[in-house]
This record gives C-alpha cells, sequence and structure tokens, in this order.
C-alpha cells in the first residue's frame, strides 16, 4: 500500500498545486501489505485526494497516512477547508450527489466519484467514511483487509434488489457518453441485468440492429446528437422493448415510444433495477 500511495500522490500533485495545496504523504513505519486491485485502489485515491484538494482552503496541506489496525489497513486523507454541510452528510456516497450550493457546483464533477470509490472499497472487502467539521478539518478514511487474498472477479457490489425469476437476466443496452456512469449502472444493475453499454449514436445503431435486448436505457445527449433520433430505428427493429430515459434533462417532451424519463440526479440505482426487473417479469 506504501507503494501505492506513493505513486498517487505523485500523480496528483499537478492537481494539488492548480489548487494551491500541497500533498504530504506521512509514510508508515512497516510494511502494509493487501491484497487488492492496483489500478482500482488507485483510482480511490485519486477520487479521494482530488475532492480533499477541492475542497481545501487555498495554501493549506492535504496530509495522506496510513497503519495496520485490529488485522486491517487504513488509509486517510485530511484536508482543512470548509467542511461538510450537515444535511449533505447522509447523502455523501448515493450516486450523483453534490452540496447543492454554487461554491460547491463551481468546483465541478459529475457527482459520481465517491459513489464509485466506495463500490469499489465494498468489492475489496472494505470500509469507507468520514469525518467532518465546520471550517476545520475533514478526514475520508477506508480500510482493506490485512493480507487477504480477494476474489478481484467478482462484480462490484450492487443494490440489495431480488434476483430475477427463471426465465435469467435482462438484456439491456445503455446509450450513455459518460464512462463512469455507465460503469456505476452496469454493476449496479448486475442481479438483474447483462448490460451492453454504447457511447454515441453510431455504436447505438449497430447494437440495435443486432437485436436481441428487453430494454434501453438512454442518455439523450450524446457527443454526435440527440439518441431520440434513434426511436425510429428502435421501434422497427424492436417493437417489444421498453425504452427507458435516464438523463440529466428533467423537461423531456413526452413520447409515447418512452416508457418513462428519469432524471440522474433524483434516481437511485434500485429504482433502475426495479423497471428491469418488472420488464423481464412481465415478459415471463
Amino acid at each position: 500500500m506504501t507503494a501505492l500511495i506513493n505513486e498517487a500522490v505523485k500523480e496528483n500533485s499537478p492537481f494539488a498545486t492548480t489548487h494551491k495545496n500541497t500533498l504530504r504523504f506521512e509514510h508508515p513505519d512497516l510494511p502494509l501489505n493487501v491484497s487488492a486491485d492496483f489500478n482500482r485502489t488507485k483510482q480511490v485515491m485519486a477520487n479521494l485526494i482530488s475532492n480533499a484538494c477541492k475542497y481545501s482552503d487555498p495554501e493549506t496541506e492535504v496530509l495522506i497516512k496510513a497503519e495496520q489496525l485490529d488485522g486491517k489497513v487504513i488509509v486517510y486523507i485530511q484536508n482543512r477547508g470548509p467542511g461538510i454541510p450537515e444535511n449533505f452528510k447522509p447523502l455523501m456516497f448515493q450516486a450523483f450527489s453534490q452540496a447543492d450550493s454554487s461554491d460547491t457546483r463551481a468546483k465541478g464533477g459529475t457527482g459520481l466519484g465517491l459513489n464509485i470509490t466506495k463500490q469499489i472499497v465494498s468489492r475489496h472487502q472494505g470500509e469507507i467514511g468520514f469525518e467532518s467539521a465546520p471550517d476545520g478539518i475533514t478526514v475520508f478514511w477506508f480500510t482493506y483487509p490485512s493480507n487477504d487474498e480477494d476474489d478481484m472477479n467478482d462484480p462490484i457490489a450492487a443494490p440489495n434488489v431480488k434476483r430475477l425469476p427463471r426465465r435469467g437476466k435482462a438484456r439491456v443496452l445503455h446509450i450513455e457518453d459518460d464512462l463512469d456512469f455507465a460503469e456505476v449502472v452496469k454493476s449496479g444493475l448486475s442481479k438483474v441485468a447483462d448490460v451492453t453499454h454504447a457511447g454515441n449514436l453510431e455504436e447505438a445503431r449497430r447494437c440495435i440492429e443486432n437485436g436481441n435486448l428487453d430494454m434501453l436505457i438512454v442518455d439523450w445527449s450524446l457527443p454526435d446528437g440527440d439518441a431520440a433520433v434513434l426511436l425510429d430505428d428502435i421501434n422497427d427493429r424492436l417493437p417489444n422493448v421498453t425504452v427507458l430515459g435516464l438523463s440529466s434533462d428533467g423537461n423531456r417532451r413526452r413520447d409515447s415510444r418512452v416508457t418513462v424519463n428519469l432524471e440522474k440526479s433524483r434516481t437511485e440505482l434500485s429504482t433502475i433495477a426495479e423497471y428491469v426487473s418488472s420488464r423481464v417479469a412481465n415478459a415471463s
């Protein structure tokens, strides 16, 4: 873990500099050995370090520490800044959550980073949490089992939803250009659906032509156009497929070919999973 943190600090130091911060890793006295996916764990570190930098006071230090405690390796990322609003703390690790103020919205981001981070930590049989004081110290921490051999082929932890009836998993095409979001949806639906991803109109058309789908989950705004242009093709080639809109556009015009339009920032993964489960159960 020490080598991994050193590498993460090196890679994220330029980001800290742009936010007028410095990174300091307080090296542990002893080696901290874990069985972990190296790149995924660096993603955890990058998400936590970048958040700490974005919400730090200028000219302050982001401190990273690690130690072994009760059979676990625990990593801390600490900063000094405005802190986390009390009413936002329960939402911290939910998908698409961002503190709703002009100051925090200006920091950028999709609201997915901490949700993905929690999924990766959970996949390693670890835990994640935080403590935060207003206008003071905020500490995020996560644990991995020490010297534990995790099966890294297991899917990222999914919401607690019921498995489908014997017919099997739904065949879902998710049309979405945000790769982080696509990964969250795919992992979140892993118990109920086999999800194929298309990042633009061209890829989506190829998947639609191949057919064999139960549901499409569609973000309407794509790099090469509005996904609504696909609805005629979908209706012609897949007349029995369910189309579920899932985008940032909460005021999308009603279309009879679309079963429901959901807004990303207001929709839980468990809600999407229920739609998928219901579709396949009805088909059975």
